[in-house]
């Protein structure tokens, strides 16, 4: 965390699943938050992908000003291999809990014709349909 730039950089310490520190993520040393918190807000920074740099450009998607719940978007251009060479991971957060919902494009290709896909929420629809993810729930 770094309190004078208002940014979270994501760090992991330890992995059950792999030798080394990583997660289901593809991106690297993200910075998964940064203040001020407003819906829209953006901002990018250089990450790596299968030890390729890119620029990677975070958007907060959603924001419950009730709750403190935050979906932030993150993409980047020019990864071959995903649809329209843009690979994209979505991440919820909330207060008192940290990351609870997670998912990212899967590879490939989508099932979407040109027209649709220049509409947004089609567009949207077919991107959430190719997507792996996985959200934690506290219990009832």
């Amino acid at each position: 965390m770094n309190y004078l730039k208002g940014t979270v950089t994501e760090k992991v310490v330890s992995s059950t699943r792999f030798n080394t520190p990583e997660v289901n993520s593809k991106l690297h040393n993200l910075v998964i938050l940064k203040t001020p918190f407003k819906q829209g807000a953006t901002w990018s920074h250089n990450t790596k992908i299968d030890g390729k740099e890119y620029k990677v450009t975070a958007k907060i998607k959603e924001l419950d000003p009730s709750t403190g719940k935050i979906k932030v978007t993150y993409t980047v251009q020019g990864v071959p291999g995903y649809f329209q060479n843009t690979y994209i991971e979505e991440r919820t957060f909330e207060p008192g809990r940290g990351m609870t919902g997670f998912a990212q494009l899967m590879p490939g290709d989508i099932p979407i014709s040109e027209a649709d896909a220049k509409n947004s929420a089609k567009l949207e629809e077919a991107l959430a349909n190719h997507m792996f993810g996985y959200s934690i729930y506290p219990d009832s």
